[in-house]
């Protein structure tokens, strides 16, 4: 919703927010794609609607491959599956803890567009409010 109406720098950054959250959305191993490349697919193509046609063979495969096995978005209502978005959204690649302005703005992020969600009638309310934030959760 907001997308075509933001900057190239604030649609890198929601990019990133929601490549965060992928790790978290994956349904299987079997097959899996090397974790930068599918990063790396995401970034450059799978959200960026003026690159995706004509999209390369490795990273069209890529793509492929996310959206037979990832989970269905109706999962975001399993309180576990949502902590576990917004436990990778507030991880640094590494593993290790995000600052807490990358944690806000990602889960900020992952709010608005599950908002939008509810708006489109995907959802009757937004998953993110049933799982409830600490201070934790924003890298602090």
């Amino acid at each position: 919703m907001k997308w075509k109406h933001s900057a190239g720098k604030r649609r890198a950054t929601i990019a990133w927010a929601l490549v965060t959250a992928m790790p978290a959305m994956i349904a299987t191993s079997k097959g899996k794609p090397d974790d930068k490349a599918m990063r790396t697919a995401l970034r450059q193509r799978g959200f960026n609607t003026k690159r995706r046609a004509g999209c390369p063979e490795d990273i069209a495969a890529i793509l492929t491959w996310l959206s037979r096995n990832t989970k269905p978005v109706s999962a975001l209502t399993d309180p576990a599956v949502m902590r576990a978005v917004l436990d990778a959204t507030a991880s640094q690649l590494n593993g290790q803890r995000a600052s807490a302005w990358t944690a806000r703005t990602n889960r900020a992020i992952l709010a608005n567009a599950l908002e939008y969600a509810v708006e489109l009638r995907i959802f009757s309310s937004n998953p993110i409010k049933a799982v409830k934030s600490t201070a934790d959760d924003a890298g602090s």
